[in-house]
């Protein structure tokens, strides 16, 4: 199974990329994309998310690269026939109130 980096990395990630989304939210909407149509998730994903950014830029390359692997580790745990489904949340030990914000 793909491994994705944690939560706190992806947030510097997509804050680096200048993105208005969270790790929680931008992994909601890849799991609903996956849903919906498979085959062109990967297409609406990249429009709905970097259609106004610089590709060239360091920052959208990795944050991009992260969120594909986050595609394709969603892909892998809805398929799971024991549902291995992982919700995008901060540290089990860390604050509640951004858990809670996060979900």
């Amino acid at each position: 199974m793909i491994q994705l980096p944690e939560f706190d990395e992806i947030k510097e990630q997509l804050t680096g990329a200048g993105m208005e989304i969270g790790p929680a939210e931008a992994h909601a909407l890849v799991s609903g994309l996956n849903c919906g149509d498979f085959e062109t998730s990967l297409q609406l994903m990249q429009q709905e998310l970097f259609g106004g950014s610089d590709p060239q830029d360091v920052d959208v390359q990795a944050c991009k690269s992260t969120l594909l692997q986050m595609h394709a580790e969603i892909r892998e745990q809805l398929e799971d026939p024991v549902m291995g489904f992982r919700l995008m949340l901060p540290e089990d030990g860390g604050d509640s109130y951004e858990r809670a914000k996060q979900l």
